[in-house]
């Protein structure tokens, strides 16, 4: 099978302001940072917590103020840490959209379907959208992270390529009025996976729609 070819277009308005609305919120997150006060106030209590644990003579307050002075100090420990890994998080999708906005366009592939089908997901491998372009080639999507439930399916849509879709969290980009696809039941799909296995995600092949169908059907 091959892949899915990608075009390159420019950025619409409405993908520009949501960069830019990701890009504001990426700024906070750096700047947020973590407040000297809360760890010395997390340290006080710790310390205090401790000295209440070892002075008490009940084992629950014990237990009580031995857990409250453990999890004082931890926030002390790692909260450093984890700041400076979420503002270096931050700091790359910041990096990223500015590369983006900064590029001559984006990357999709352009869909002009005829028909489609989605096989049902039936554990957590999610649905599996069987697309008939235009052309009669089979593509194969699947929505693994779940954000296609909305507009989707269409009859014609652009596909994001990883790096915009890992930054806006929509893998599609709908550009017609939803279509009502033809149903494979969750367990036939299933069936199907296990004794002849799945396509990959943006799969193309040059098969006839029909037996596709078919084949996924009458498998069981």
């Amino acid at each position: 099978m091959k892949t899915a070819e990608k075009q390159r277009r420019p950025l619409n308005t409405k993908e520009v302001k949501t960069l830019q609305k990701i890009r504001s919120t990426a700024e906070k997150d750096f700047k947020r940072g973590y407040k000297i006060h809360y760890l010395l106030t997390a340290a006080v209590v710790g310390v205090i917590c401790a000295f209440l644990a070892s002075e008490t003579s009940y084992a629950f307050l014990t237990l009580v103020f031995g857990t409250a002075s453990v999890l004082s100090f931890s926030m002390v420990i790692f909260m450093p840490y984890e700041t400076y890994k979420d503002r270096r998080k931050a700091k790359k999708k910041i990096n990223k959209i500015d590369a983006l906005l900064g590029q001559d366009g984006i990357d999709v592939v352009p869909v002009r379907a005829t028909r489609i089908a989605v096989a049902k997901e039936f554990e957590d491998e999610g649905d599996l959208y069987i697309v008939e372009t235009a052309n009669k080639d089979i593509l194969y999507l699947w929505d693994s992270d779940y954000n296609l439930k909305k507009n989707f399916p269409c009859l014609e849509f652009e596909i994001y390529s990883e790096d915009f879709y890992n930054l806006i969290g929509r893998q599609v980009n709908p550009l017609s009025e939803k279509y009502k696809p033809i149903i494979i039941d969750a367990k036939t799909k299933w069936t199907y996976l296990k004794k002849v296995g799945g396509p990959e995600h943006l799969a193309v092949e040059k098969r006839v729609f029909e037996e596709v169908i078919e084949e996924i059907n009458n498998v069981a």
